[in-house]
């Protein structure tokens, strides 16, 4: 079978499923007349010069000048602008309990514990995962709080210096 058959047994089957109870191929001819094409084609337009935009985009990016910024996007309709002060303060406060939480909980399992039970534990017990839990262990490599081998997660003195203020 030829993909023209396949093709006609298909849009068949549409025109059936649609509702359309004639088939094209039977269809009744048209009794409206079509209309002639106008006898002469109207002349065209004179091209209008290009637009600054479509002008620097005909040029080589090295001659091009440089685009100005966009205007920032206006906000939504009943959207806050932005985190407001209080919001920050709340935020900033929770990050400073999960970092004292985690390490207290890190020295409570005896100084070390696997990466993925940290994770989950992080996760389910302050709402921190994936990319703010790699922020958390960037945060306490960086101030030598852990250090990290093969999957594990340990204490440094300083660390558990730090888990012992809360």
């Amino acid at each position: 079978m030829t993909p023209f058959h396949l093709r006609d047994r298909l849009k068949k089957l549409a025109q059936g499923v649609m509702g359309d109870p004639v088939a094209s191929d039977q269809r009744a001819p048209r009794t409206t007349p079509i209309p002639a094409p106008p006898s002469a084609p109207a002349p065209a337009p004179a091209p209008a010069p290009l637009a600054p935009a479509l002008a620097a985009s005909t040029q080589r990016p090295s001659e091009r000048p440089a685009a100005a910024p966009l205007p920032p996007a206006p906000p939504e309709p009943g959207a806050p602008a932005g985190p407001t002060e209080a919001e920050k303060a709340k935020t900033a406060k929770h990050w400073q309990k999960t970092r004292a939480g985690m390490l207290h909980w890190l020295k409570e399992q005896g100084g070390s514990a696997p990466m993925s039970t940290m994770h989950d534990r992080s996760e389910a017990r302050y709402f921190v995962a994936h990319r703010s839990f790699s922020r958390l262990m960037e945060e306490y490599t960086g101030e030598g709080l852990v250090t990290y081998e093969g999957g594990v997660v340990a204490l440094t003195d300083a660390g558990k210096a730090a888990a012992a203020i809360k």
